[in-house]
């Protein structure tokens, strides 16, 4: 994968039923610091066919938390 620019809101899936029936998850990339299973990246797909690749934040190659979590 390689990093992009954010989209469009218009460009972005969308769920008019809020439950997420609407769209489709796809997982990949897994693995991880802990050589665990776990998803390194997810995509949504929406029926038109609009997606997004959601991944975590990463700094220095290591995954962190996004409220500013500062590991000693």
């Amino acid at each position: 994968m390689r990093e992009q620019e954010f989209s469009d809101t218009s460009e972005r899936p969308e769920d008019q039923e809020m439950d997420g029936s609407a769209l489709r998850f796809e997982t990949f990339a897994h693995g991880g610091e802990f050589a665990d299973k776990m998803p390194q990246a997810i995509r949504v797909t929406d029926r038109e066919g609009r997606s997004s690749d959601y991944v975590p934040i990463k700094v220095d190659g290591r995954v962190v938390d996004s409220k500013g979590f500062t590991l000693e």
